[in-house]
Protein backbone atom coordinates (compact mmCIF):
# COMPACT_ATOMS: atom_id res chain seq x y z
CA UNK A 1 0.00 0.00 0.00
CA UNK A 2 1.00 3.59 0.35
CA UNK A 3 3.73 3.99 2.54
CA UNK A 4 7.22 6.44 3.78
CA UNK A 5 9.87 6.44 5.59
CA UNK A 6 10.49 9.87 6.61
CA UNK A 7 13.90 9.48 7.26
CA UNK A 8 15.08 8.07 3.86
CA UNK A 9 16.32 5.01 4.79
CA UNK A 10 15.60 1.79 2.50
CA UNK A 11 16.31 -0.41 5.14
CA UNK A 12 13.70 1.39 7.55
CA UNK A 13 9.71 0.34 7.89
CA UNK A 14 7.44 1.81 5.73
CA UNK A 15 4.89 3.48 7.34
CA UNK A 16 1.16 3.84 5.91
CA UNK A 17 -0.11 7.53 4.49
CA UNK A 18 -3.03 7.44 7.01
CA UNK A 19 -6.77 6.45 6.66
CA UNK A 20 -7.44 10.02 4.89
CA UNK A 21 -5.80 8.08 1.53
CA UNK A 22 -7.52 4.78 1.98
CA UNK A 23 -9.35 5.41 -1.23
CA UNK A 24 -6.14 6.10 -3.20
CA UNK A 25 -4.38 3.18 -1.91
CA UNK A 26 -7.25 1.29 -2.90
CA UNK A 27 -7.41 2.70 -6.46
CA UNK A 28 -3.45 2.28 -6.94
CA UNK A 29 -3.62 -1.51 -5.86
CA UNK A 30 -6.66 -1.55 -8.63
CA UNK A 31 -4.43 -0.09 -11.32
CA UNK A 32 -1.67 -2.66 -10.06
CA UNK A 33 -3.55 -5.53 -10.52
CA UNK A 34 -4.53 -4.13 -13.86
CA UNK A 35 -7.90 -3.31 -13.06
CA UNK A 36 -10.23 -0.24 -14.48
CA UNK A 37 -8.86 2.59 -12.65
CA UNK A 38 -5.65 4.38 -13.00
CA UNK A 39 -3.01 5.30 -10.25
CA UNK A 40 -2.52 8.51 -9.05
CA UNK A 41 -0.55 10.97 -10.34
CA UNK A 42 2.19 12.22 -7.92
CA UNK A 43 4.46 15.13 -6.93
CA UNK A 44 6.83 15.95 -4.03
CA UNK A 45 7.99 19.24 -2.74
CA UNK A 46 9.06 19.20 0.52
CA UNK A 47 7.03 17.82 3.15
CA UNK A 48 4.63 17.83 1.46
CA UNK A 49 2.76 15.17 -1.89
CA UNK A 50 0.36 16.09 -4.22
CA UNK A 51 -1.98 13.51 -5.71
CA UNK A 52 -4.34 13.41 -8.38
CA UNK A 53 -6.82 10.92 -8.19
CA UNK A 54 -10.41 10.45 -8.97
CA UNK A 55 -12.58 13.15 -8.04
CA UNK A 56 -9.85 14.89 -5.72
CA UNK A 57 -6.60 16.59 -5.61
CA UNK A 58 -4.59 15.69 -2.02
CA UNK A 59 -2.28 17.31 -0.40
CA UNK A 60 -0.42 15.18 2.00
CA UNK A 61 2.30 16.16 4.96
CA UNK A 62 4.60 13.25 4.48
CA UNK A 63 5.85 14.06 8.11
CA UNK A 64 2.59 12.85 9.66
CA UNK A 65 0.66 11.05 6.82
CA UNK A 66 -2.31 13.47 7.22
CA UNK A 67 -4.32 14.62 4.65
CA UNK A 68 -4.10 18.29 4.54
CA UNK A 69 -6.26 19.29 1.98
CA UNK A 70 -7.92 17.95 -0.74
CA UNK A 71 -10.03 19.85 -4.02
CA UNK A 72 -12.49 20.11 -4.39
CA UNK A 73 -14.31 20.46 -0.88
CA UNK A 74 -17.24 17.98 -2.65
CA UNK A 75 -16.41 15.95 -5.78
CA UNK A 76 -18.26 16.41 -8.99
CA UNK A 77 -19.16 13.27 -10.83
CA UNK A 78 -18.35 14.46 -14.32
CA UNK A 79 -14.28 15.49 -13.33
CA UNK A 80 -11.63 13.06 -12.39
CA UNK A 81 -8.04 13.66 -11.74
CA UNK A 82 -4.95 11.45 -12.72
CA UNK A 83 -2.59 13.38 -14.18
CA UNK A 84 0.51 14.03 -11.85
CA UNK A 85 -0.07 17.90 -11.00
CA UNK A 86 3.24 19.99 -11.21
CA UNK A 87 4.13 23.12 -9.07
CA UNK A 88 5.13 26.83 -10.05
CA UNK A 89 7.88 28.83 -8.86
CA UNK A 90 4.83 31.30 -7.32
CA UNK A 91 3.79 28.05 -5.33
CA UNK A 92 1.09 27.08 -7.45
CA UNK A 93 0.06 24.04 -8.03
CA UNK A 94 -1.12 23.20 -11.42
CA UNK A 95 -3.60 20.08 -12.62
CA UNK A 96 -5.72 19.02 -15.54
CA UNK A 97 -8.67 17.58 -15.09
CA UNK A 98 -9.91 14.32 -16.87
CA UNK A 99 -13.98 15.51 -17.69
CA UNK A 100 -16.83 12.75 -18.30
CA UNK A 101 -20.45 12.66 -19.51
CA UNK A 102 -19.58 16.40 -21.37
CA UNK A 103 -17.91 17.92 -18.77
CA UNK A 104 -16.08 20.70 -20.03
CA UNK A 105 -12.13 19.96 -19.30
CA UNK A 106 -10.48 22.75 -17.21
CA UNK A 107 -6.63 23.32 -16.38
CA UNK A 108 -6.36 24.63 -12.10
CA UNK A 109 -3.90 26.89 -10.63
CA UNK A 110 -4.50 25.67 -6.95
CA UNK A 111 -2.60 27.57 -4.03
CA UNK A 112 -0.01 24.25 -2.91
CA UNK A 113 -0.50 25.75 0.88
CA UNK A 114 -4.38 25.35 1.01
CA UNK A 115 -5.92 24.07 -1.72
CA UNK A 116 -7.79 27.28 -3.14
CA UNK A 117 -8.37 28.16 -6.95
CA UNK A 118 -6.19 30.75 -7.97
CA UNK A 119 -7.47 30.27 -11.65
CA UNK A 120 -9.11 28.17 -14.16
CA UNK A 121 -8.25 27.39 -17.54
CA UNK A 122 -11.09 25.99 -19.89
CA UNK A 123 -10.61 26.49 -23.66
CA UNK A 124 -9.51 22.51 -24.13
CA UNK A 125 -12.01 20.68 -25.88
CA UNK A 126 -10.97 17.26 -24.58
CA UNK A 127 -8.90 15.42 -20.85
CA UNK A 128 -5.80 16.58 -19.33
CA UNK A 129 -3.73 13.26 -19.31
CA UNK A 130 -0.01 14.30 -18.99
CA UNK A 131 1.16 16.61 -16.54
CA UNK A 132 2.10 20.07 -17.49
CA UNK A 133 5.89 21.08 -18.03
CA UNK A 134 6.64 24.16 -15.96
CA UNK A 135 9.64 26.39 -16.62
CA UNK A 136 11.08 29.98 -15.78
CA UNK A 137 8.58 31.39 -19.14
CA UNK A 138 5.39 29.75 -18.31
CA UNK A 139 3.14 26.72 -17.61
CA UNK A 140 3.04 24.15 -20.87
CA UNK A 141 0.07 22.19 -20.87
CA UNK A 142 -0.57 19.59 -23.26
CA UNK A 143 -4.26 18.11 -24.26
CA UNK A 144 -5.72 15.07 -25.47
CA UNK A 145 -7.35 17.29 -28.51
CA UNK A 146 -4.23 17.85 -29.96
CA UNK A 147 -2.78 20.93 -28.26
CA UNK A 148 -0.37 22.20 -26.12
CA UNK A 149 -1.44 25.67 -24.33
CA UNK A 150 0.98 27.66 -22.77
CA UNK A 151 0.24 29.73 -20.14
CA UNK A 152 1.65 32.98 -18.33
CA UNK A 153 1.38 31.95 -14.26
CA UNK A 154 -1.50 34.57 -13.79
CA UNK A 155 -3.34 32.16 -17.07
CA UNK A 156 -2.29 34.75 -20.02
CA UNK A 157 -2.56 32.67 -23.02
CA UNK A 158 0.80 32.91 -24.50
CA UNK A 159 0.45 30.55 -27.54
CA UNK A 160 -1.39 27.26 -28.52
CA UNK A 161 0.29 24.81 -30.96
CA UNK A 162 -2.04 22.25 -32.26
CA UNK A 163 -1.39 18.82 -34.06
CA UNK A 164 -3.16 16.26 -35.90
CA UNK A 165 -4.17 13.90 -32.87
CA UNK A 166 -3.84 13.89 -29.19
CA UNK A 167 -0.78 14.61 -26.50
CA UNK A 168 -0.91 12.23 -23.84
CA UNK A 169 2.63 12.66 -22.54
CA UNK A 170 4.17 15.92 -20.58
CA UNK A 171 6.48 17.90 -22.95
CA UNK A 172 10.00 18.23 -21.92
CA UNK A 173 12.82 20.43 -22.36
CA UNK A 174 16.77 20.81 -22.06
CA UNK A 175 19.02 24.18 -20.54
CA UNK A 176 20.43 24.29 -24.06
CA UNK A 177 17.04 25.66 -25.64
CA UNK A 178 13.83 27.82 -24.96
CA UNK A 179 11.99 25.49 -26.46
CA UNK A 180 10.00 22.74 -25.65
CA UNK A 181 9.70 19.20 -27.16
CA UNK A 182 6.83 17.01 -26.84
CA UNK A 183 5.23 14.02 -28.74
CA UNK A 184 2.04 13.41 -30.55
CA UNK A 185 -0.57 10.44 -30.47
CA UNK A 186 0.52 11.53 -34.47
CA UNK A 187 3.47 9.96 -34.65
CA UNK A 188 5.41 13.22 -34.99
CA UNK A 189 8.13 14.58 -32.41
CA UNK A 190 7.77 18.46 -31.93
CA UNK A 191 10.04 21.36 -30.84
CA UNK A 192 8.64 24.64 -30.33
Amino acid sequence: GLAHDCQGDPAAPARPLGRDLEAVETGARAAARGGGQKGPGVVVNGDRAYLAFNQYVYAVDLNTGQMVWRFPEKPESNINFFAPPALTPQGRLIVGSYALNGAKPRLYSLDAKTGQIHWVFEDATNHFIASPLITDQGIYAPNADGSVYALGFEKENLWTYPTDRGIWASPTTDENCTCIYFASMDHRLYKV
